[in-house]
């Protein structure tokens, strides 16, 4: 049975969406945490010897956000795979989208455990900015989500100015056993930088060594008007809900483990 998850999208610039890990229903009364700077807490050389190490390819590592790159070196093992999303009716040249997936240690029961990042960013801003759900699916067959193992990270930067600023959060906005979701702030303003990403754990239903090929579907969808929003989820499959007009990339992606 489909679960779908909706909510008002407000033009309040400081409406927020808080979630309990898992929850079915989202309440929209909490702000999004103060936009701060970014330090890094490891140069650019360790963080990409580091990727290099768990085996993450050159190409990907270049056009990696480099805060996302200090995530995945301090929190996975093992590259598994990456796919840059090219189908939907957001161009390519308009919107990067893509999904890893990497291994982290196993749970203290024995479940594999793997770590699945989806990240975002706009190569040409668009005019229309509210907030744009994503989200990731994955076989709850097979899989389950770890709680409290969601992050989610927004970074912009101002038109004439070298700093990038970001706001982050670990609640889920859109949650199901079959997926989790975010959304994206598209922060007004003048700026000429727009990404993000957002991560989060999954674990195998049952302990022991497994091995396989299982499938994940990715799906982010760009709101182009004031309206409700929403994700639903179904086997494998997250997709849009709401009524207001959007635009969407999104891709199904099989990795082995």
């Amino acid at each position: 049975m489909k679960k779908i998850i909706v909510l008002a999208l407000s033009l309040c610039i400081c409406v927020g969406l808080m979630v309990t890990a898992f929850a079915a229903e989202s309440n929209n009364n909490t702000c999004y945490s103060k936009e701060k700077k970014i330090v890094y807490k490891m140069s650019e050389k360790e963080v990409n010897e580091k990727l290099t190490e768990i085996g993450v390819p050159e190409d990907l590592i270049n056009k990696m956000s480099r805060i996302m790159k200090e995530d995945i070196a301090q929190n996975t093992t093992e590259f598994i795979s990456s796919e840059l999303v090219t189908r939907g009716t957001i161009p390519s040249y308009d919107l990067e989208f893509y999904v890893n997936v990497y291994k982290t240690s196993d749970s203290s029961d024995g479940r594999e455990r793997y770590k699945l990042y989806t990240f975002y960013r706009w190569l040409n801003i668009p005019f229309n900015r509210y907030q744009d759900p994503y989200g990731i699916a994955w076989d709850d067959s097979i899989w389950r989500a770890v709680p409290d193992t969601s992050y989610n990270l927004d970074k912009w930067k101002f038109t004439g100015e070298s700093t990038w600023y970001y706001a982050d959060d670990t609640a889920l906005a859109y949650a199901d056993d079959a997926g989790a979701g975010w959304n994206a702030d598209l922060r007004s303003g003048i700026i000429d930088g727009l990404e993000g990403y957002s991560r989060i754990t999954i674990e195998a239903q049952t302990p022991g060594s497994i091995s396989g090929s299982s499938q994940l579907n990715a799906n982010y969808s760009h709101v182009k008007s004031v309206g409700s929003v929403g994700l639903v989820f179904d086997t494998i499959s997250v997709n849009f809900s709401g009524y207001a007009s959007q635009d969407s990339q999104g891709i199904y992606k099989n990795f082995n483990y």
